[in-house]
């Protein structure tokens, strides 16, 4: 037979491991990637620059414009591809919803210019 201080040992051993588990799998969770774009144009060309800012790795996702598909970004990482031309119009990161994120509301890409510096040209001085 059990006896009353068994009954409440268990009880509360079985009380403690829930409470230990239930934030795990909330953090777990919790847990998504957080998508942030900008183009970086320079002295040299210009590329779209993607970085994911969440705790979770993203999945495959795709850019809008210029149509550049990404096939997923870890968390903390950064990726940039080069591009022809800039679009006229922001590309939006993740245009299509593909990743679920912890703020779906920063897609929209910004710009970033490079100084390059005053460009010094050799120039030769000729007497006429």
């Amino acid at each position: 037979m059990i006896g009353r201080s068994q009954l409440l040992l268990a009880t509360l051993i079985v009380c403690h491991a829930v409470i230990v588990l239930v934030p795990a799998r909330s953090a777990v969770a919790q847990a998504r990637p957080d998508l942030l774009g900008y183009i970086e144009g320079g002295c040299y060309g210009s590329r779209l620059c993607v970085v994911n800012q969440g705790r979770g790795d993203a999945g495959p996702f795709g850019v809008e414009p210029p149509g550049i598909e990404f096939d997923g970004l870890a968390a903390g990482k950064l990726r940039c591809v080069p591009l022809s031309t800039v679009p006229r119009e922001q590309p939006v990161i993740d245009a299509a919803n593909e990743v679920r994120e912890t703020n779906e509301d920063n897609n929209v890409a910004g710009y970033a210019i490079v100084d390059c510096g005053p460009l010094f040209l050799p120039v030769t001085l000729r007497r006429h």
